[in-house]
């Protein structure tokens, strides 16, 4: 519509369309009526009216591309529905713009994309001139600067992608939208090329990262005009445009009030709800975008100096831009932290340092004074890089007064190293900006310490090193250990608190060389009583002081000597046990530092000084409970021995020999905790003449174990697994415990668990403990024991798991890994025994996490290390007996009725054990089922006689019946048959190689799946379901054996020729005679189906597996009309002989035959014959008959005729007939008769007549029965 609708009536705009369509000529118009003269005549009111078309108004000329109102119309290349979505892109309301946005980005990509898929275009190949969409660019090039900065994220992120679009877009190898967009008339426009760079900084991390897209495809940073390259601009030709752009957003903010953007504030509708942008309101985004803009822009420009003046003659220079950093301005932490993203350009690129100089007596101090006054996180980051770049290179700004500097010049660093040069302190009296650092640190570098403190020390690289500033540093920084930001940041805190101490301590003294003695001695001794002092809720903070400690004296001799110096002085009269233990810390912290420095002469000293003191004092102790307080600080004495440092001389181990002979074993076997873990100490001490003692003493087990309570269960148990994980270099004397150990082991396996850790530890190190005969015993022992209870799992009835074998299996895994050594090659009952126990093994690995027990996951690895130990130890020659057996054992769990296991379970468990290193293959397996002889391609009957019956699914309820068992075919895993077929079913599935070269063993699986489908479809007994297959199983069943028998017969049906069908259609007359000498597998199958057909037990499953097979192998193989015919001829020739065949061949061929003249005269004999069918033969001949007749009838959907109506009158007069006989029609005629009357009814259903009274008796009657 127009920008202003006009009020004007109807018939005032009619007539102003009149006169504006009048021609210049003076010929009448000819729809104006006859021309009247005199005077004016009264307009007849009840004469017709009559609506005048008026035509749209028509522009000459050239169409303004951005008039909107122009475009759409005639002239225009925009088509109008076009022109709709381009007038809501200039509306106000954001969600019209982002419908207009997104509608435009459809079309583009459906009617230009090439990749589009949409089928029904007759143009797929043939994309259509981009006339249309160039004329669109124009638009989008007017509403760019104020789409992309729209407080809308979802806006932004549609116009950006919408530029996308048009920078990418491609037409025979040319960019023809890329040229409009960067027409060197519209770049020269500052809102329109700053706006590209502004979106860059898009506080949108989508929309941001197109906007990154597109600017690396169409920016040039390169100088000169022999480089320009095309499909680009070059940055430095545009660079003031951008700058102006840019200022212009900064600019808002020097007055103090930021200008309302457009679409924002009042241009936006009341009703229109715009969401908050992540707290920041739109003019801080976009004063935020334009500060890291320029930074980006100074970052990448390839010749930045050409815009230095432009800077500093704008309002960047000004103080009140810089006002913005500082966080009591209530600026945004996004505006605060993009001036540092500036601050941090101009300090990091050095052509940069002309403008850096220009600016800093405009912002140094609010920058510096922001700095340690920051309190937001997401500005810290950035805040810490600009610092500590401006103070690097401006050292003097340490000094910089509290006021603007602009009247000052400030002197850049020329020291490669500004810490080497001391500055002197400036005069006046004004606080300067090492005033506000130190206040900085007393309160803790608030708000983010964690961060602030490990940052410190490059704030300190600048730092005016003296000896009076050291000491005024550290008075300050310690100042904040009490400080609430410090106590609110925890641990961590505290640890980098300890940490920045430590590094700013070792800068000063490198620094201050000679003369940082005495501030590391007094900043030693304060930290060390800090240290010793400290109470155990700050066990952190000690161990962080005590690393800073280790590190400083490590880097400094003389902090070394002194640490070491006080500690040895403090040691001698130190009474309290706690101070001891924390000295011993810091010894253990210090040898596992730094292991060469800590045996220096001070650090040796100190030790062999509280080493004797303590001993000293446990002398004096007798009794245990004494003793016991003690025994933690002589054990940390044992470990500084055993880690290589002298803290034992030789009278001070005479006396802890005596301890551990007389008073050492009672009260370990008495139950003191302190005394059995000093005992465990002294077991794995390097101290000679200890270790071996306390052994020998201790493990009396005649003196102390003869009656085993639980207590001293337990520390014996700890003692032998103690002993048992100890260094084999510490040699212990052996014990001979074989009596003790076997009587174990007779009552671990009686199901007492009470010594199973003690028999599970003796074998994992047994050369310390029993002989190698004794572990021989307990072998066979162990091996036995895993036979009867493989047994038991495999055929229990329950879910859970044999409670022995929690105890046999990891018995039997230390048993194999100690038996390398006694295996001899000649023993053959050794390698009975060890095939036995790896079959055992193999079953309860492959089988234990099929019995519901969610806790089996450590016994089956358990087994699985046991099984690879027992393969390792198997002669190679003899693997294939081996793998026989396993064979054979999975074969006997197939067939075994009481197995638990599923068959698929099993088949999965020989996958698994086929894809390791074995001897035999799947086709060895199928040996060993009792399926007969595979080599032959006769198929082995498997199925007992069942009754099956492919009923259509709409009658299918009337022939429910749950009397005599006649249905009863449910697929279960309590049939011996049924389990095989299973197995053989899935190793197919995995296998279909194997299954084509074996092709005729198929038949079975589509039994099993015929079987499995009638199964899902009929309710089983209740008290059946614990054998029967569940609902997923049996629909899993059918869609494997639909799929499966799919595939294989289309693949073997590829290379059919007409004379593969003359010659199986000759041998389906006598298919036994031929079947011995068939080579070609599909052929086998079909013969085979074909001989299974004529047998009563199963003629009804192998009927649907043939209808399968045939209908699969004429779909997919080049089968002709004339193969069609020798197979319909065929069927005609078995009709009388073969009734199954027949039907199955019929059901299969009609779907080809429908439109063939032979098979309708076909359908017409089969109808006339049974009009001659007399009452007392219906239920043999008729029923055969109709059967056929049956068989031929397309289906309901079908466009094709079953039988002439006249045919079908006659038909249904004759099947009258039999009804009114006072013959029984039986029910199989009934249901055959019902199917046939489905086919029969749309023809004659505008026939009236008593067939309608029959088929409605008939259904009662069918109803009836069921």
């Amino acid at each position: 519509m127009a920008p202003k609708s006009s009020s004007a009536s109807a018939a005032t705009r009619k007539k102003h369309a009149k006169k504006s369509q009048q021609q210049p000529t003076n010929q009448p118009d000819p729809n104006s009526g006859p021309p009247t003269s005199g005077p004016r005549q009264k307009k007849d009111k009840k004469a017709p009216k009559v609506k005048r078309f008026i035509p749209p108004p028509t522009y000459t000329g050239e169409i303004d591309p951005v008039d909107i109102f122009k475009i759409g119309l005639d002239g225009s290349p925009v088509q109008p529905e076009r022109a709709v979505i381009l007038r809501k892109v200039g509306k106000k309301d954001p969600v019209t713009i982002e419908r207009g946005l997104d509608e435009w980005i459809t079309w583009i990509d459906s009617t230009f994309n090439p990749t589009s898929t949409d089928l029904n275009s007759q143009q797929v190949n043939q994309p259509p001139q981009p006339v249309e969409l160039i004329a669109t660019v124009p638009v989008l090039i007017h509403h760019f600067p104020r789409l992309v900065v729209h407080p809308s994220r979802r806006v932004r992120v549609l116009v950006l992608s919408l530029l996308d679009t048009f920078i990418g877009f491609q037409h025979d190898q040319d960019h023809p939208c890329r040229s409009i967009l960067l027409n060197p008339v519209e770049l020269e426009k500052p809102e329109y090329i700053g706006s590209w760079i502004i979106s860059l900084w898009d506080p949108d991390k989508t929309a941001r990262a197109i906007a990154t897209k597109i600017w690396k495809e169409i920016v040039d940073l390169t100088v000169g005009e022999s480089t320009q390259v095309q499909g680009k601009f070059k940055l430095c030709e545009y660079d003031s445009e951008i700058l102006h752009h840019l200022i212009s957003y900064i600019q808002h903010s020097s007055d103090g009030v930021d200008s309302p953007e457009p679409g924002t504030s009042q241009s936006i509708p009341r009703k229109v709800a715009i969401l908050s942008e992540s707290s920041e309101s739109t003019s801080c985004r976009l004063r935020a975008s334009a500060f890291e803009a320029l930074a980006h822009l100074l970052q990448i420009h390839p010749i930045p100096e050409k815009i230095f003046d432009h800077i500093i003659n704008s309002s960047i220079a000004q103080h009140q831009t810089w006002e913005l950093i500082n966080s009591n301005n209530n600026q945004e932490p996004l505006v605060r932290r993009a001036i540092w993203v500036l601050i941090q350009t101009l300090t990091a690129r050095e052509v940069c340092r002309p403008l850096l100089d220009a600016l800093l007596p405009v912002f140094s101090f609010a920058a510096l004074d922001a700095a340690f006054t920051e309190r937001d996180f997401s500005v810290q980051g950035t805040m810490i890089i600009g610092l500590v770049g401006l103070l690097k290179i401006y050292p003097t700004l340490w000094w910089a007064p509290n006021q603007s500097t602009s009247n000052q010049s400030i002197p850049a660093s020329e020291d490669k190293h500004p810490t080497s040069s001391v500055v002197n302190e400036s005069s006046s009296d004004r606080p300067s900006i090492l005033d506000r650092f130190y206040t900085f640190l007393e309160i803790g570098c608030p708000s983010n310490p964690t961060l602030l403190y490990p940052a410190l020390i490059l704030i300190l690289v600048s730092f005016p090193v003296t000896i009076e500033h050291t000491e005024q540093f550290f008075a300050h920084f310690w100042a904040a250990f009490e400080s609430r930001a410090l106590r609110s940041s925890g641990a961590r805190g505290l640890n980098e608190f300890y940490s920045a101490w430590g590094e700013c301590l070792l800068l000063f003294g490198k620094s201050l060389g000679d003369q940082a003695d005495s501030v590391v001695q007094n900043q030693l001794t304060k930290t060390w009583t800090q240290l010793i002092d400290s109470d155990d809720q700050t066990e952190a903070g000690f161990n962080a002081l005590s690393s800073v400690i280790i590190k400083i004296a490590h880097k400094s001799s003389f902090a070394s000597s002194y640490v070491w110096s006080i500690i040895g002085a403090a040691v001698q009269a130190e009474p309290q046990e706690k101070k001891v233990l924390r000295y011993l810390a810091f010894f253990s912290k210090a040898r596992i530092s730094h292991p060469h420095e800590s045996q220096g002469t001070n650090a040796r000293e100190a030790s062999v000084l509280l080493c004797q003191h303590v001993l000293n004092h446990f002398n004096g102790l007798v009794e245990v409970t004494e003793q016991a307080a003690w025994v933690p600080v002589l054990s940390k004495i044992l470990k500084e021995e055993s880690a290589g440092r002298s803290v034992l001389n030789d009278s001070s181990i005479d006396s802890l020999v005596k301890f551990c002979r007389d008073f050492l074993p009672d009260a370990v076997w008495g139950g003191s905790r302190p005394h059995y873990s000093l005992f465990l100490d002294i077991l794995q001490t390097a101290v000679d003449r200890l270790a071996s003692p306390a052994w020998v003493a201790v493990m009396d087990l005649d003196k102390y174990v003869a009656d085993l309570t639980t207590v001293k269960h337990s520390i014996l148990s700890g003692i032998l697994n103690y002993a048992a994980k100890l260094d084999a270099s510490l040699k212990l004397p052996k014990l001979e415990i074989d009596r003790f150990v076997l009587g174990c082991l007779e009552q671990h396996l009686g199901s007492s668990p009470t010594f199973h850790d003690i028999i599970e530890v003796t074998l994992t190190r047994p050369q310390l403990f029993i002989q190698k005969e004794t572990l021989r015993r307990m072998f066979y022992i162990v091996t036995n024991e895993l036979h009867v209870q493989a047994k038991l799992l495999l055929q229990s009835p329950q879910s859970s798991t044999q409670p022995k074998l929690h105890l046999v299996l990891p018995m039997c895994n230390l048993h194999l890994q100690h038996l390398e050594e006694l295996v001899p090659a000649q023993e053959s009952s050794f390698i009975s025994t060890l095939k036995q126990a790896a079959v055992d093994l193999f079953s309860v690995e492959s089988f234990l996490p099929l019995m519901g027990d969610e806790s089996v996951e450590e016994l089956v690895h358990i087994a699985h290390e046991s099984y690879s130990l027992a393969l390792g130890l198997y002669p190679t020659t003899q693997l294939p007996d081996l793998h026989r057996a396993i064979f054979t054992l999975l074969g006997d769990c197939i067939t075994n009725v009481q197995c638990s296991v599923h068959p698929f379970d099993l088949m999965e468990s020989l996958r698994v054990f086929l894809e390791q290193p074995c001897s035999l293959e799947a086709v060895d397996f199928l040996c060993t089922l009792p399926i007969g002889n595979i080599s032959d391609n006769l198929i082995t009957p498997l199925f007992l006689p069942r009754k099956f019956s492919p009923l259509l699914p709409m009658i299918n309820c009337l022939i429910q019946s749950s009397a005599g068992g006649e249905h009863e075919v449910d697929v279960n895993l309590a049939s011996k048959y049924d389990r095989i077929v299973l197995a053989i079913l899935d190793l197919f599935t995995r296998d279909r190689q194997l299954a084509q070269n074996h092709l005729w063993l198929w038949a079975h699986c589509m039994y099993i799946g015929e079987l499995a489908r009638f199964s899902s479809s009929t309710s089983s007994p209740p008290a059946a379901t614990n054998r029967l297959l569940s609902e997923d199983e049996l629909e899993s069943i059918v869609s494997a054996v639909d799929t499966n028998t799919t595939y294989l017969v289309s693949s073997l049906s590829a290379h059919v020729s007409s004379s593969w069908h003359s010659d199986i259609v000759m041998k389906m007359d006598a298919p036994e005679n031929h079947l011995p000498s068939e080579t070609d597998p599909l052929k086998t199958l079909i013969l085979n189906l074909a001989i299974e057909s004529r047998r009563e037990a199963t003629k009804d499953l192998a009927t649907v597996a043939l209808h399968k097979v045939l209908s699969t192998l004429f779909k997919y193989s080049d089968t002709g009309p004339n193969d069609f015919e020798k197979w319909f001829k065929f069927s005609q020739q078995v009709q009388s002989s073969h009734s199954n065949l027949c039907l199955t061949l019929i059901r299969s061929l009609k779907s080809y035959l429908f439109a063939e003249e032979s098979f309708q005269k076909y359908q017409n004999r089969l109808a006339g014959k049974l009009t001659d069918v007399s009452s007392n033969q219906a239920n043999t001949e008729g029923l055969h008959l109709i059967q056929v007749l049956c068989a031929t009838a397309p289906p309901l959907d079908s466009t094709h005729i079953f039988l002439p109506q006249q045919r079908v009158i006659f038909l249904l007069q004759a099947v009258s007939g039999w009804l009114k006989s006072d013959d029984e029609i039986g029910h199989e005629l009934n249901i055959k008769l019902l199917e046939l009357f489905s086919d029969l009814a749309p023809i004659v259903q505008t026939v009236m007549g008593a067939h309608w009274d029959q088929m409605v008796d008939l259904i009662e009657i069918n109803l009836e029965v069921g």
